[in-house]
């Protein structure tokens, strides 16, 4: 039980001092918190901790230490390869992030709300610059506070199309707000996030239905990601009963392409060919014309559900603003005005986190591209691509940027940006910055 004990102060300390303190000092508080791990049973090291407990004196959820054990744990179920034990602690880690879905956030971490005035002209080189390091920003601007319809974006995660790009960086913003947001914030800058975990099963849509009922606070804005969960209900019921109209958008690529990216994924992890047909076979509608059943919303599987199917009654998708997988214009285009009218931070993101080409670089394959190439066939032969092949893909995609652009947003030569940006990299490490300081370094370089 002792050992356990420090293992959570060790958990809370981590994450106070990688939150609140300088690279250097985190870095160096990091090696002595380590020490520390590697040797519970030191009289020493428990001293050491309590010393640096009282010194701090943060306050911590216990669901917000386990998270981090859990981190810790698939972190290093990855470097030893064993990627399905790793996936289930990163699940648990997730589960933990989020004690309550509505997340209390002071959207300037306890700073003034001045907004940065900077000209278009001189924003544009660096932004420049940006790009050229694999970044992009996506600004949180002035003008669009308060805009009703941009407050609620709900996200459907097509598997292999891109969808980590959007999630991540909005899910690791809100959380790590919500994180620092302290008990005597403001009340003028704080703002109620709702973001829950997708429902898997119609208990836990009546559980979150319940949950909002009861709740003290408004909702201001909602961010919701399914991916792979049966989506059109909780959509329906936060628009029909909550009036909280939701901004929904995908992305999407050629249906041959994610097809065949979808099979090399799973091929990483899989000793021959027969392990990529189980798990085909086991996450069906993962690689079985996946992009006509995430967006018409049937045969969706998640660990305990299944969607009816619904047959004649899929849902509709007039509504949906449907997007390239490359078209990053447009996507930070709706990311901007979700963020604009929560009063969030901007977000300097990498343009794409770990994908295929990634893994490719940095493990071995244990399947042949020859073997993968007969996997796909098969599939193609199976029907895997009749219902997605007959989407009229360049008609989606031109409607979707069209209803993009038809959002209202600032268009003038000058913005005036949020004061703190969030910086998220390709290892999904992140920190929140000054918005001034972050310019004035690149300007000057």
């Amino acid at each position: 039980m002792r050992a356990i004990k420090d293992i959570h102060k060790i958990s809370a300390i981590y994450e106070t001092i990688s939150t609140n303190y300088s690279d250097e000092d985190s870095a160096n508080m990091r090696k002595v918190l380590s020490l520390i791990v590697d040797n519970l049973d030191n009289a020493s090291g428990k001293d050491i901790i309590n010393f640096i407990c009282n010194e701090i004196q943060e306050e911590v959820t216990e669901k917000l230490v386990w998270e981090q054990i859990y981190r810790s744990i698939a972190k290093r179920k990855y470097t030893m390869n064993m990627i399905e034990e790793a996936k289930r602690a990163e699940y648990k880690a997730n589960t933990m992030a989020i004690e309550k879905p509505l997340l209390r956030i002071d959207t300037f971490a306890g700073s003034k709300n001045q907004y940065i005035k900077i000209d278009k002209n001189r924003f544009t080189p660096i932004k420049d610059k940006w790009v050229q390091k694999g970044f992009e920003f996506v600004k949180s601007n002035y003008s669009c506070i308060g805009n009703e319809s941009s407050k609620n974006l709900f996200h459907l995660h097509i598997p292999k199309c891109g969808g980590t790009s959007i999630r991540n960086p909005i899910t690791h913003l809100l959380m790590y707000m919500h994180r620092m947001t302290r008990i005597n914030s403001s009340n003028e800058n704080i703002k109620y996030i709702l973001h829950p975990d997708m429902p898997r099963n119609n208990y836990e849509l009546k559980g979150l239905e319940r949950y909002i009922d009861t709740l003290e606070h408004n909702i201001d804005g909602t961010f919701i990601t399914a991916h792979g969960n049966p989506w059109s209900d909780i959509k329906n019921l936060l628009e029909k009963k909550y009036n909280l109209q939701q901004v929904v958008v995908t992305t999407i690529r050629d249906p041959k392409e994610r097809l065949y990216s979808a099979i090399k994924h799973i091929s990483h992890n899989a000793m021959n060919t027969e392990e990529i047909y189980n798990k085909i076979k086991e996450y069906q509608s993962t690689y079985d014309n996946a992009i006509d059943k995430y967006l018409h919303d049937y045969d969706l599987i998640t660990d305990d559900y299944k969607s009816k199917e619904k047959g004649n009654q899929r849902v509709d998708i007039d509504n949906i603003i449907i997007l390239d997988i490359d078209d990053r214009e447009h996507v930070n285009m709706l990311k901007e005005d979700f963020l604009s009218s929560n009063m969030l931070p901007n977000i300097l993101q990498i343009q794409r986190f770990k994908d295929s080409r990634d893994r490719e670089r940095m493990e071995d394959r244990n399947i042949c591209d020859e073997d993968i190439n007969a996997v796909y066939n098969s599939c193609i032969k199976e029907g895997f691509l009749s219902k997605d092949s007959l989407i009229n893909y360049n008609h989606m995609v031109r409607n979707g940027a069209n209803k993009a652009e038809s959002i209202t947003r600032d268009k003038s030569n000058e913005y005036r940006i949020h004061p703190l940006t969030f910086i998220i990299d390709q290892e999904n490490k992140y920190k929140l910055v000054n918005t001034n300081d972050l310019i004035a370094s690149y300007e000057n370089n």
